[in-house]
């Protein structure tokens, strides 16, 4: 088995690092050539892929397959040679994991991606799904060249894979704007207009059932807070919190 020591971080999040079961080994079907045998599945603590070559269509003849192991502490990248095309493979891997939903394409933030171009010559991709703990991702990194294919294989601790959002329509001063405008009496205020009251919104978004929301909250000129509210990115929806039993309701009207 040969071993180098400057293999990559393919993630920026913390990791940890796959224990390979060394019982469940298999080669390719129809494999050739040299190198170590192939493992069945890349395990992390109580998580686990099918390793590359064991689904989908099997391998084709002369891969062969290598690991790089790393410093402690980062992880071991699988070297996977020989191939006809590595794009290919990854690409037959990656339908495989993703074709029955289990897991999905995701970006280095666990937002969901469409799938990339394994026609290119050389490319890059991240699979992965949430761990069976929920605090994290298990993921596999795969890079490819014409004729080989590498998969690290982690857990991003902290993540988890989610949907993309669909742009914003309006924009937050937009969506402050659209507070100010009302009375106060739909947020459950009192007085006559909103001009008694500062309207500050926070950072990013939160979800509601599911959709997400501008938050912002309200001040009275004393700059005690009032209220919470949460305005879909279409504008079309609020939302206000109950501060008292934590609650979130549709404001009607």
């Amino acid at each position: 088995m040969n071993r180098k020591k400057d293999v990559a971080v393919l993630n920026r999040w913390k990791i940890r690092l796959p224990l390979i079961s060394l019982a469940l080994l298999l080669t390719l079907s129809g494999c050739g050539g040299g190198g170590a045998e192939m493992p069945e599945t890349y395990a992390v603590g109580d998580d686990s892929l099918p390793a590359l070559g064991t689904v989908g269509v099997p391998g084709a003849e002369g891969t062969t397959f290598t690991t790089e192991e790393s410093e402690e502490g980062e992880p071991v990248t699988y070297v996977y040679s020989g191939l006809v095309s590595g794009g290919a493979e990854a690409e037959i891997y990656v339908d495989a994991l993703t074709s029955d939903g289990t897991c999905s394409v995701i970006d280095e933030s666990g937002v969901i991606q469409d799938p990339p171009d394994f026609t290119a010559e050389e490319g890059s991709v991240l699979v992965g799904k949430d761990t069976q703990a929920g605090d994290g991702i298990l993921q596999a990194a795969l890079q490819w060249t014409a004729d080989s294919c590498t998969v690290t294989v982690s857990v991003a601790e902290g993540l988890q894979v989610t949907e993309p959002q669909d742009e914003p329509t309006i924009t937050v001063t937009q969506a402050v704007d659209s507070i100010e405008s009302m009375s106060p009496a739909r947020l459950g205020l009192e007085g006559t207009s909103m001009a008694d009251y500062l309207v500050y919104p926070q950072d990013g978004y939160v979800l509601v059932d599911g959709e997400a929301c501008y938050q912002m909250n309200v001040y009275n000129q004393d700059h005690s807070i009032q209220e919470t509210c949460m305005l879909t990115l279409d504008g079309k929806t609020l939302y206000r919190l109950d501060r008292e039993t934590g609650q979130v309701e549709q404001v009607n009207g």
